[in-house]
């Protein structure tokens, strides 16, 4: 009688381990899929009242990415937010209706920059192993191909782009510069570079940053290039290597991962150098670099059964995050968090500050966002 019991016993005890582990394995596999793809809108959202509600999506359409226009004298206080949708046609938010800028359809859309004023975009769209760049300027609604590149950048003021030409049958590019005012526009070599697949920024008005894509297997490199000297030296390396850098790029947030898989977040300025290490994690296109403050959406957990390979699995849409957004007041060295609403699901990107508001993307359904301070 004592055995059965303890048969039945051993039974109960391999029946009960047996539905924690399928109810285990079948939550992990519901995470796997973003919870908010499905359904268009964040949970717990439309249960806010108006008065209280700080989180408001702006759009209804889906965005692949967007930009904000300054007004007058670059006040921030009557900026006007432009979208570009799932199509490749350029919308502005309107708060009703979308107004349509541009219904021309652009297929393969790979990104955009914007000029600081946001009056002229860079369009990046095509194939990956060849892609094509336009830039569209907002006052003319004019298209105007940059033919034979690989990469473009604006100069910070907006008045002349960067661009790396194409050499046939070759992996040497030219590095040239190109005003985009006066009657005829000005263009000169800097100088050619032996490089592949890297992108541009234009840091200052002498230096642009030559910028490797992102991986954490390999080391990545940020050259800096002088325009004035035409001279290059290493401005950064590191593995999972990203800067994202403020509106005005005198600071930037570096990332990088040691060999131990470790994230390093550090505060830098133009010239490299580092200004603070920040004592949290999270991506650098996740954060809004000011003069004074930092906003960063910062994950507090990840849809994921194992710890994700960042910035890799990020990048590829291989892990979703759920984000808390905190203001960090560099000067104050204080660290707060913005409510957004105890059942707001939310992976915020691309932030930036319009007005006395946050705003972002958030990849959960590719919406638009905006977030009252």
């Amino acid at each position: 009688m004592k055995r059965i019991f303890i048969i039945i016993v051993v039974i109960i005890i391999f029946i009960a381990v047996g539905f924690g582990v399928y109810f285990g394995w079948k939550k992990s596999k519901e995470i796997l899929t973003p919870p908010m793809a499905e359904q268009g809108s964040p949970q717990g959202a439309a249960s806010q009242t108006p008065e209280h509600q700080r989180l408001k999506i702006l759009s209804d359409q889906p965005v692949f990415n967007y930009f904000i226009r300054q007004g007058i004298g670059g006040l921030a206080t009557s900026s006007e937010i432009f979208y570009v949708n799932s199509s490749g046609q350029i919308l502005k938010v309107s708060g009703g209706e979308d107004e349509i800028i541009s219904d021309r359809i652009v297929e393969n859309f790979q990104g955009i920059e914007a000029d600081k004023s946001g009056d002229r975009i860079i369009v990046k769209y095509g194939l990956q192993s060849a892609p094509q760049f336009e830039i569209f300027d907002l006052g003319k609604k004019i298209w105007q191909p940059l033919s034979g590149i690989s990469a473009a950048t604006f100069l910070p003021d907006g008045t002349k782009i960067a661009y790396l030409e194409n050499i046939k049958n070759s992996s040497v590019s030219n590095l040239i510069t190109k005003s985009l005012t006066g009657v005829k526009p000005v263009i000169a070599k800097i100088l050619s570079i032996n490089q592949k697949d890297f992108d541009l920024k234009w840091l200052t008005s002498n230096k642009i940053l030559l910028v490797s894509k992102p991986s954490s297997q390999i080391v990545g490199e940020i050259w800096e290039i002088d325009i004035n000297k035409k001279t290059m030296r290493l401005f950064a390396d590191g593995y999972g290597l990203m800067i994202n850098w403020a509106k005005d790029n005198s600071l930037g947030l570096k990332f990088s991962v040691t060999q131990k898989g470790e994230s390093e977040l550090n505060l830098i300025d133009s010239a490299g150098v580092a200004k603070a290490s920040l004592g949290f994690s999270t991506l650098p296109d996740k954060c809004l670099i000011g003069l004074a403050k930092i906003y960063c959406a910062i994950p507090q957990n990840y849809n994921a059964v194992k710890a994700p390979l960042l910035p890799d699995d990020y990048l590829k849409k291989a892990v979703y995050f759920e984000d808390k957004i905190y203001e960090i007041d560099i000067k104050a060295n204080s660290f707060l968090e913005i409510p957004i609403g105890a059942e707001t699901v939310i992976d915020a990107v691309n932030l930036s500050l319009a007005g006395n508001a946050v705003i972002f993307m958030n990849r959960y359904d590719n919406k638009l966002y905006k977030l009252d301070l």
